[in-house]
Formats: structure tokens, C-alpha cells, sequence
């Protein structure tokens, strides 16, 4: 029976390389990305690739770097060193969960920030 229900999550979740096309579309402004297709190749630029990275993270809590994306460029590439711990602290957790603790609630508000230019102290 739990071979079932293994495979029943398997299929709610998707694969890592559907999610990082999924990504690659919405950065590059795109309907969709085919699994093999470069990030450069499609359009990309420094600015687009800082918008995908800051995504990956925090879909799937590894940092990655301008390079990282260059020598990995396509969604599958990604995907298969995500999944191999390639850039180190082992494979790449899945994505997270929606915002909120167990029961569903909300979570808090952040803390108010400073102004610029003004000092707690009077500093």
C-alpha cells in the first residue's frame, strides 16, 4: 500500500525540471520552456538571470551563481545537479510549502523597518 501512496505524492509534486521551466517561462516572459532549452538561447539576460536565481532559491533553497546558471544553462541541466548536490549541501529540498504555520494561519508581519538617513538613539 505504501507503494501507492508514494506514487500518489510523486504525481501531486511536480518534477524539478517541469518547475525550473516553469520558472525559465515566467522570467523570460514566455508561454513556456522546453527542458533543453538554454536560458541564454532563449533571451536571457544578467538582469533576467538575477530574477531566476533569486526563484530557484527560494524554490528550492540552494544559492546558485551567474556561473552556476552558465554552465548549467538549460532547465534539465539544472535540474539534474540540483537533484545530485552538485553545488554542495546535498540535493536541493523540494519546494516549499504556502506561507503559515500548521493550522493555516497566516504568518506574522514583518517588524517595521528604519527610515534611511534616521538612527534608533538619536545617532
Amino acid at each position: 500500500m505504501s507503494g501507492v501512496q508514494q506514487t500518489h505524492r510523486s504525481e501531486q509534486r511536480p518534477e524539478a525540471a517541469e518547475v525550473l521551466c516553469r520558472l525559465f517561462a515566467e522570467v523570460l516572459g514566455r508561454e513556456s520552456v522546453d527542458p533543453a532549452a538554454g536560458f541564454y538561447d532563449l533571451g536571457g539576460d544578467r538582469p533576467a538571470a538575477e530574477r531566476l536565481l533569486a526563484r530557484v532559491h527560494a524554490g528550492f533553497g540552494v544559492r546558485l551563481t551567474l556561473p552556476d546558471l552558465a554552465d548549467a544553462p538549460t532547465p534539465a541541466a539544472l535540474a539534474a545537479r540540483l537533484a545530485s548536490g552538485a553545488w554542495g549541501g546535498g540535493a536541493a529540498r523540494p519546494p516549499p510549502p504556502p506561507q503559515g504555520d500548521a493550522q493555516g494561519a497566516p504568518a506574522p508581519p514583518a517588524p517595521p523597518r528604519t527610515a534611511p538617513g534616521t538612527l534608533p538613539g538619536g545617532a
